[in-house]
């Protein structure tokens, strides 16, 4: 009977386990083993997901069971992007799950790419942590028919009586999709704590708003749309701990339309005094980050090298996929990254599409946005 009752209790502990990728990795940390069960389905980008961490002691190594797992440990979490240096840290919550030494961490990621996880561990009775560091790749958003709701939402007040050529006041909320209730408290990117990207749908018209909150939590900023038809709205803001993420809605407005000439692909553009050249490795991958440079020169083709930094950085590049689902904000990772003339971002283009691109400069204190077209094919 013991025996029985024996096998039966390990058989429901090990159903209760969820499943994790076989190359889940394991670090060592001081006298600690820390593994970080990443799911076998992988990660996606745009989902808050729970992954779970054991922090285990070989030195109380049993044979069945492995080393005993240590319970109670002060856990403070940092997760980053590497390449893109610029983008606030989120600070994850960690809680214990249910096995004594097993324990998750509450993340969502804004995008593909690799990601450095870092755990500050104190376990009990010691006065000083131990650290343990992860990469984990991180995929693109799933198919839209796979895709599950994101942890935030961008919110129109007032979305309705929309006219081109009048100016009315644009009231926005970030609202958290499990409790609805209006997020306050956000972290500095760049300068500002919400950049509001606009594009009508065929983007060909282009703005970069920065609303000012309100003390109800809501924000707010005066428009102007200059034609009638669909503009996209894409906020780009980290909720306080959560990192970077950009949230999308829409607005119709009504009025006469104007449509851009199309989607041909396009490597330079003008600005007033400002030309450009995109430059692009040949053959854009398909979900991995590459280099993307913009040569900025004077009519008479001399580079130019007075560009100001503007919002913490001497260059920002928005871009946007032609179905207008997937949008990215990017910045040069460093100083190295700029050079008299020239710019260089990290890119990454989760899908094969035609993306427009808008890299904005700051020139003699006023903003220039030059309009580039790319096509990254399977």
């Amino acid at each position: 009977m013991k025996t029985s009752l024996y096998l039966a209790n390990l058989l429901l502990a090990i159903v209760a386990y969820p499943a994790f990728a076989d190359d889940s990795p394991v670090v060592t940390a001081g006298p600690y083993r820390v593994e970080l069960r990443v799911p076998p389905e992988g990660i996606y980008a745009g989902e808050e997901i729970d992954i779970e961490f054991r922090v285990s002691d070989p030195r109380q190594d049993d044979p069945i069971q492995g080393p005993a797992g240590v319970p109670n440990c002060a856990v403070v979490g940092t997760v980053t992007m590497p390449e893109m240096a610029g983008m606030p840290a989120m600070r994850p919550k960690i809680h214990r799950e249910g096995v004594p030494g097993d324990y998750g961490i509450t993340v969502q990621f804004p995008h593909g790419g690799a990601y450095k996880i870092q755990l500050e561990i104190t376990p009990p009775g010691c006065s000083s942590a131990v650290n343990a560091t992860f990469t984990v790749e991180v995929k693109d958003e799933r198919p839209a028919s796979a895709k599950k709701p994101k942890p935030y939402i961008l919110a129109l007040a007032n979305s309705r009586d929309w006219k081109a050529g009048e100016t009315k006041q644009l009231i926005l909320n970030i609202v958290k999709t499990a409790t609805r209730e209006t997020v306050k408290d956000f972290d500095t990117a760049h300068e500002r704590k919400f950049h509001l990207l606009i594009a009508r749908s065929d983007f060909g018209w282009f703005l970069h708003e920065h609303p000012e909150q309100q003390p109800d939590g809501s924000w707010r900023v005066d428009l102007n749309l200059p034609t009638g038809g669909k503009f996209l709205l894409f906020a780009d803001v980290a909720p306080q701990g959560s990192g970077s993420m950009i949230l999308g809605n829409s607005l119709s407005v009504s009025g006469p339309t104007a449509l851009a000439s199309g989607w041909a692909n396009q490597n330079r553009a003008v600005a007033d005094e400002i030309q450009g050249q995109l430059l692009t490795p040949n053959g854009l991958p398909v979900g991995r980050s590459v280099p993307i440079t913009v040569q900025l020169s004077n009519a008479d083709g001399q580079p130019i090298s007075d560009i100001q930094p503007w919002l913490g950085a001497m260059g920002h590049l928005m871009i946007f996929s032609q179905d207008g689902l997937t949008a990215v904000h990017s910045h040069p990772a460093d100083e190295t990254m700029v050079k008299p003339g020239e710019i260089t971002f990290n890119a990454r283009f989760p899908k094969a599409a035609k993306y427009r691109a808008f890299c904005q400069v700051q020139r003699a204190g006023v903003i220039k946005t030059l309009s580039f077209t790319i096509e990254v094919k399977p």
